[in-house]
This record gives structure tokens, C-alpha cells and sequence, in this order.
């Protein structure tokens, strides 16, 4: 299990936000496995998720505490956090774009 965290290590990354990559496109779901990162991937997606609203689906680690943030983040959009099993969980829309 690997793990990207801002500033570690000496290797360069490029990362690019998802708003930028899928444009214009409209996206219906989209899985996130992003070892710590969630945050950072789902301020790259603000715009995707505003205007597309998808199903996400999340592999999140509960004992790093990674529920808690991106849970409350989604909720504050409309979102609600279902398990799926132990560390996946789909957030799912309340309303459909």
C-alpha cells in the first residue's frame, strides 16, 4: 500500500485536477483510491461535482481517519455516505444533475 502525501519524498509527480481532464465531459461515477489524498482530489473536482453530481465511489481508510473529512465536505454538497464493505464506500447524490 503506497501513500502520496504533499512534500514527502524527492521524486517528482505531475498531478492534474480532474476538472481539467474531463473538461466539458459529463461524468456519472468515478472511483477514488488515492492512499490520504482525498481532499486534494476532490478540490480538483469541485466543478465536476457541482455540475455533474456522480456517484463516487471511495476506498477510505478508517484507521487513518480518512472518513471524517471528505464525508463532511460531500455532505455540505448534497451528498450521503454509504458502506459498501469495509473500506469502501459510495457517496451518493441526493438529487441527480
Amino acid at each position: 500500500m503506497a501513500e502520496f502525501r504533499p512534500g514527502a519524498g524527492d521524486l517528482p509527480v505531475d498531478m492534474l485536477p480532474v476538472d481539467d481532464v474531463v473538461d466539458d465531459e459529463h461524468v456519472k461515477g468515478v472511483k477514488i483510491d488515492v492512499e490520504g489524498m482525498q481532499m486534494p482530489v476532490l478540490r480538483g473536482m469541485s466543478k465536476t461535482i457541482r455540475r455533474c453530481a456522480p456517484v463516487l465511489w471511495f476506498e477510505l481508510r478508517p484507521a487513518k481517519g480518512e472518513i471524517e473529512q471528505p464525508s463532511e465536505w460531500l455532505a455540505k454538497r448534497g451528498y450521503r455516505r454509504q458502506q459498501i464493505i469495509f473500506r469502501d464506500f459510495l457517496f451518493i447524490p441526493e438529487t441527480s444533475a
